[in-house]
C-alpha cells in the first residue's frame, strides 16, 4: 500500500463562492483552475454555492426586469469585459431555471460523491448553459451530464434532491453571508493562525497565488 505524503504544516482554508449560472463565475475558471493548481496541498478548497437567485421572477425584478430576454445584455456585458464568448441564448428564449438552487444542489450532489468528478460536473454545466445554450431546465439533461463525468444519474439526481444537500446549500448560503460575499465569483482564504483574505470577483490568477503565499508565510 503506498503512503500518502504528508499535508504541509501551513495550510489554508480556500472557499470559493460562485454559482453555475454566474457569467463571470464561468469566466474565472480558468483563473481558479491556475490558483489551484499552482497551490497544490497547500491549499484545502471548498465550491461554496451561492445562488444568484431563488425564484426568478424576484430576481429579475430586482433588476428592474420582466423577462429572461432583458438580462441577456448581462451576459453580453460580462462576455464583453473577460473577453470570454458566451451564449445568451438561454436567457433570450427564457429556459432558465425558474429556481436557482435547484442546479446549486445537483453540483454539491456530485462534488459529494466524487469530488473531481464533481468538479468536471460544474465546468461541463457551465459549457452547457454558457457555450452550447442548452436547456438546464430539463432533469434528463442534468442526468445525461451526470453520467458523461462518470457519475451513476440514478444516485446523482436522488443525493441532489435528498435532504442532506438541502442542508448543504442552507449552509454554504449562511457562511456567504457571514463571510459578507456580495459578488460572485468570491475567494476567502484563512491561515492556520485564522487571518483572512478576501477577494472578490473576477482577478488575475496571480492575485489569489500572492494573497495565498502572504497567508502562508503568516500562518
Amino acid at each position: 500500500m503506498t503512503e500518502k505524503t504528508p499535508l504541509p504544516e501551513k495550510v489554508l482554508e480556500v472557499q470559493w463562492f460562485t454559482d453555475p449560472l454566474c457569467s463571470w463565475s464561468f469566466a474565472a475558471e480558468k483563473a481558479i483552475g491556475d490558483f489551484k493548481n499552482e497551490m497544490g496541498n497547500n491549499i484545502v478548497f471548498h465550491h461554496r454555492m451561492l445562488p444568484l437567485y431563488q425564484s426568478l421572477d424576484t430576481f429579475l425584478a430586482a433588476h428592474g426586469m420582466k423577462s429572461p430576454f432583458e438580462f441577456a445584455s448581462k451576459v453580453q456585458k460580462a462576455s464583453k469585459a473577460t473577453g470570454v464568448e458566451m451564449t445568451t441564448a438561454p436567457w433570450e428564449r427564457g429556459i432558465v431555471p425558474k429556481d436557482g438552487h435547484i442546479l446549486s444542489k445537483w453540483v454539491l450532489a456530485a462534488i459529494s460523491l466524487d469530488p473531481v468528478k464533481g468538479d468536471k460536473y460544474l465546468h461541463h454545466l457551465r459549457r452547457a448553459f454558457f457555450v452550447e445554450g442548452r436547456d438546464l431546465t430539463k432533469t434528463v439533461f442534468l442526468r445525461e451530464l451526470g453520467q458523461e463525468v462518470g457519475l451513476d444519474p440514478e444516485i446523482l439526481e436522488q443525493k441532489a434532491s435528498g435532504e442532506t444537500i438541502r442542508q448543504q446549500l442552507e449552509t454554504d448560503i449562511k457562511k456567504g453571508s457571514a463571510e459578507g460575499v456580495s459578488v460572485r465569483p468570491t475567494l476567502v482564504m484563512v491561515n492556520n493562525g485564522g487571518d483572512r483574505i478576501f477577494i472578490g470577483g473576477l482577478r488575475d490568477p496571480k492575485l489569489f497565488i500572492h494573497a495565498a503565499e502572504v497567508l502562508i508565510s503568516e500562518a
